[in-house]
């Protein structure tokens, strides 16, 4: 049980609001949430986040950003559908590169072209703010739960989202990208299931094992080494 209880009244108002960030991203409602906003008497509405600007000490504490994946409740924190697809797209070409690498530096290039769909990505405002709005909403939740280091983090890094600062690039926007190659990679290992769910869910469970390793290395089901 945790030391704290979220009040009706707070669980309420949080409902309305992500309610209402659905209808603002034009995502359907999971099947029966009709039903359950009328039976608790809420109305989506659109409650736009007021984020502050950045602090001083935001650029030094962001520098750790891809630290906030190895916390258990955002390990399953991945990009769109289609932004894997894209990745994976991109990873057949790269391999299918007639150019003559060693693998060390097939992987690498693999790497920077992750990270280069992450800062296109995260180019645009839409998903910049949404990403904050995640990220100060996590801030939250670590300090109730007594992690005030990652609060710190998740806050900083939500303070430059939302405010359009791009250099140096976020290394929380980078390291959710390279997440996603692991689910290009077990995707790529096992080539009989193209089911994107199955292949995220594998992903997951290889990060998971790869955050509980003591190993210092990060590697994808695929040998790329992770920074």
């Amino acid at each position: 049980m945790p030391p704290w209880r979220l009040s009706h009244e707070e669980a309420l108002e949080r409902l309305t609001a992500a309610a209402g960030l659905n209808l603002r991203q034009r995502t359907p409602f999971p099947q029966g949430l009709d039903a359950v906003l009328r039976h608790l008497g809420v109305q989506a509405r659109d409650v736009p986040l007021e984020i502050p600007p950045p602090e001083p000490e935001d650029e030094r504490l962001a520098y750790e950003a891809h630290k906030l994946h190895d916390e258990p409740e955002m390990r399953g924190w991945l990009p769109p559908v289609s932004e894997l697809e894209r990745l994976a797209h991109t990873v057949d070409e790269l391999e299918a590169s007639p150019l003559a690498l060693t693998l060390a530096q097939r992987n690498e290039e693999i790497i920077q072209a992750a990270h280069t769909q992450a800062h296109a990505f995260f180019a645009a405002p839409a998903m910049r703010q949404l990403h904050a709005g995640r990220l100060w909403e996590m801030a939250l939740h670590f300090e109730r739960i007594g992690k005030e280091h990652p609060a710190q983090v998740a806050r900083a890094e939500a303070r430059r989202l939302a405010h359009g600062v791009t250099e140096p690039p976020s290394r929380y926007a980078e390291r959710l990208f390279e997440k996603a190659l692991l689910v290009t990679m077990a995707q790529r290992a096992a080539p009989g299931s193209r089911d994107p769910a199955e292949a995220r869910a594998r992903a997951r469970a290889a990060e998971q094992q790869r955050a509980q390793s003591a190993e210092a290395e990060r590697r994808s089901p695929g040998g790329i080494i992770l920074p």
